[in-house]
């Protein structure tokens, strides 16, 4: 076969086996920090028919590296079903030959959750349920049996139940959607805030301070109240030895007077 046409049929063999090619389930894993930001990991699990296809996406794979517009170009299904273009960023794409799998990690600048409410006890936050608009269908929210979106709430986390889609399970902080099929999801979870612990020293030396404080006032007011008690008593003695004087001159006046 001539050259050139020996490598236009592998090319376009290759082109129709990548084509061929397609996930048998995924799995989304996103964790949510607290202050609402994504890291999120896609893990795709891809069935072979043979060796030779193995070995074509490998070399896809090193080709591609973590480039998506190469990735979305070779293989239209692989790509971030959360975020776009602007608000992702350090993405990764990792192939495991042992798995048959390949995974899309990357990490959504922002807020993916919204903070609602600082309220002085808690933060309220929201998942709107624009985030899943690449599992939207018809107005409704469509995520077939093979996909699995789990969503790792913080630590210590609060799920308003309430407002919950029915349909979504929930494993402690963990929201799980699966083979679902509805008009909204509603992800609200509230976060407490950390109480102050209470610092025994200081408060036993704010009360000491205010104890030392009042014993000193009372102290002083002893000392005032002394001391004017003190002046009062000391006139006293002044005026009785003043009247007691001038009674005494008068009597030694009058002997006086006799006696003449």
């Amino acid at each position: 076969m001539h050259p050139r046409l020996l490598a236009l049929a592998l090319t376009l063999w290759f082109a129709v086996t990548t084509l061929a090619l397609s996930p048998t389930s995924m799995t989304i894993a996103m964790d949510i920090d607290k202050d609402g930001a994504a890291h999120v990991v896609e893990t795709y699990k891809i069935r072979f028919e043979n060796r030779e296809e193995i070995e074509l996406f490998k070399q896809e794979a090193k080709e591609n590296g973590s480039s998506l517009i190469s990735w979305k170009i070779d293989e239209p299904w692989f790509f971030p079903h959360f975020g776009d273009e602007r608000s992702i960023s350090r993405s990764f794409v990792f192939f495991d030959e042992g798995l048959n799998q390949i995974s899309l990690d990357y990490f959504i600048t922002g807020q993916f959750a919204t903070l609602v409410e600082d309220a002085s006890r808690e933060t309220k936050w929201k998942i709107s349920d624009r985030q899943l608009k690449f599992f939207s269908k018809g107005g409704l929210l469509v995520v077939p049996e093979n996909v699995t979106i789990q969503i790792n709430l913080p630590t210590g986390a609060l799920i308003a139940q309430e407002q919950l889609s029915s349909k979504v399970k929930l494993e402690g902080t963990t929201a799980l959607i699966s083979g679902i099929s509805t008009n909204y999801v509603n992800l609200q979870y509230s976060i407490p805030k950390p109480i102050a612990p209470l610092n025994i020293f200081r408060v036993f030396g704010e009360l000491l301070g205010a104890h030392l404080f009042l014993v000193a006032a009372l102290l002083l007011l002893g000392i005032v109240v002394v001391v004017y008690k003190r002046e009062k008593i000391v006139q006293r003695i002044e005026n009785y030895i003043i009247e007691h004087s001038e009674i005494e001159s008068k009597a030694e006046e009058d002997e006086l007077e006799l006696e003449g």
